[in-house]
């Protein structure tokens, strides 16, 4: 009797031995995969950075196309690896990416400059995590165009049908247990007028769309703002943490003539700035916004003005 308890605890404890050497094993392979997946995001994102250089400085428009073709289907490629949604990024300088505080999504934008600055396309993809499913859904945005902002401001957009930007900063908002993310982006025109945006992404089960009634201003309450100004202007487009607000360079054309009114590539920072406070769901409107000393435009619309000053050849 003895003996069998002795052997019994033997192997109790040869199995309580073997069962902590599997768990190790277990933890140290899933670790090594998790980042083995990363390393070689990293890797892959390396060389695609060329690409990247490519698109803003290639030595004609068919070497920036086709190197913008293989950036696309090279970024599309690394979404599908569900390590990618929380990669930084860093080395492909000419994507913008931006995450959701609630980890819902993920919306990655570029933008392609063709004939030395008179057109631009943009580009993008939303990642987009199903809880329920525990997997990712990745969407595709194609741009349309819009030639008209009066018209444009009014309407919703899908992921075909998408207005296209740069986007550069994201606002997380919630009202009546509704989420609302509010996208500032940057949107060159040509080398006359160039645009900034207030947008509004929408996140359903099935879809992604732009463009939400929540603007409210004089006149009809709008669906997006756009900010259209001469391409050598500085406009800030930010939002001011302490204060709660979008704020933004108010615009006005140098031109006083009546026919010079939408004529955009006159139009500039008259230095009053308007901003947009959110309650109850809705952005209101507030003129003669006061904003200190802290006027200076994004750096991102700094560094883009540098290429675009390379791509003009100025």
């Amino acid at each position: 009797m003895i003996s069998l308890l002795i052997w019994c605890s033997i192997l109790l404890i040869s199995m309580k031995k073997i069962f902590l050497i599997v768990f190790a094993v277990l933890i140290s392979v899933n670790c090594f995969a998790g980042k083995a997946d990363t390393t070689s995001i990293h890797q892959q994102c390396v060389l695609f950075s060329t690409y990247g250089d490519s698109i803003l400085r290639g030595t004609s428009d068919s070497v920036r196309i086709l190197y913008n073709e293989k950036f696309q289907i090279a970024v599309d490629s690394l979404l599908k690896d569900p390590a990618s949604f929380d990669y930084s990024f860093t080395s492909l300088k000419n994507l913008s990416t931006l995450k959701s505080e609630d980890d819902r999504f993920r919306i990655y934008t570029w933008m392609l400059p063709t004939q030395r600055g008179m057109k631009y396309n943009y580009f993008g993809f939303v990642q987009v995590y199903n809880e329920e499913k525990k997997k990712f859904r990745i969407y595709k945005l194609k741009e349309k165009d819009y030639p008209l902002n009066e018209t444009t401001e009014f309407i919703k957009t899908a992921d075909s049908t998408w207005y296209g930007a740069l986007y550069y900063k994201m606002i997380h908002k919630r009202h009546d247990k509704k989420d609302q993310y509010v996208l500032l982006g940057w949107k060159g025109k040509d080398k006359f007028s160039t645009r900034k945006v207030i947008d509004v992404i929408n996140i359903s089960v099935t879809k992604v769309e732009f463009g939400k009634p929540v603007f409210k201003g004089p006149g009809k309450i709008k669906s997006r703002v756009i900010l259209e100004y001469n391409a050598s202007a500085n406009v800030s487009l930010k939002y001011y943490e302490d204060k709660k607000m979008i704020i933004y360079d108010h615009l006005s054309s140098s031109d006083p003539r009546p026919e010079s009114k939408g004529v955009y590539a006159t139009y500039g920072p008259d230095l009053t700035y308007n901003g947009l406070r959110f309650k109850d769901g809705i952005w209101l409107l507030e003129s003669d916004v006061q904003v200190g000393n802290e006027t200076t435009p994004e750096v991102k619309e700094v560094e883009l003005n540098k290429d675009l000053r390379i791509q003009r050849k100025e």
